[in-house]
């Protein structure tokens, strides 16, 4: 449960859904939910989280994910451990959701800036308003230097991780001298 006033109108996105039962969906629990979701007007809603993996291939899921293998290994006690190389196999990220009940036992979801994008959205917004503001004026003065926030490559972003993979396998080989 959150209150609006509590949530930044900058994270908030324009991309709205509307909600409801279809007429097979006889289940209670669903019928429940959305009766209590529905209650929500005004100034409160409910902040639901959709976890999502965007991938070309078939990954795993995380019941198959165990870290047995990685303690059996370990216990092993490996005279080196081999970091493999980082591979980019796809995006993993998380989509927000406010939900709000608008009657007629239905609810309105607006879409709400995933932490990757809160940075780009509020620059985005912040520099929407101000064009909108002063469409106008033909100069713009902007609070943000946009020109200072680092810029990476998909190349640079690979070599960060697998310095980071090497760094975490010196750590780990410490650790295991001790």
């Amino acid at each position: 449960m959150i209150k609006l006033s509590d949530l930044p109108s900058c994270y908030m996105s324009d991309i709205e859904f509307e909600l409801g039962l279809t007429k097979n969906n006889t289940k209670q629990n669903s019928k429940l939910l959305l009766e209590q979701i529905s209650s929500l007007c005004g100034k409160v809603g409910a902040l639901f989280v959709l976890p999502c993996t965007i991938s070309s291939i078939l990954i795993p899921p995380p019941s198959q994910l165990s870290s047995r293998k990685w303690k059996e290994y370990i216990a092993r006690k490996p005279k080196t451990i081999s970091v493999p190389d980082v591979e980019v196999k796809g995006e993993s990220s998380s989509y927000y959701l406010l939900l709000q009940g608008n009657g007629n036992r239905k609810c309105k979801a607006t879409l709400i800036h995933s932490a990757n994008q809160i940075n780009g959205s509020f620059a985005l917004s912040l520099i929407h308003g101000k064009m909108k503001a002063k469409t106008e004026e033909t100069k713009l003065s902007f609070p943000l230097d946009l020109l200072s926030l680092p810029n990476f490559s998909g190349e640079q972003l690979i070599q960060r991780e697998k310095q980071l993979a090497n760094v975490q396998a010196l750590a780990l080989k410490e650790c295991l001298s001790k």
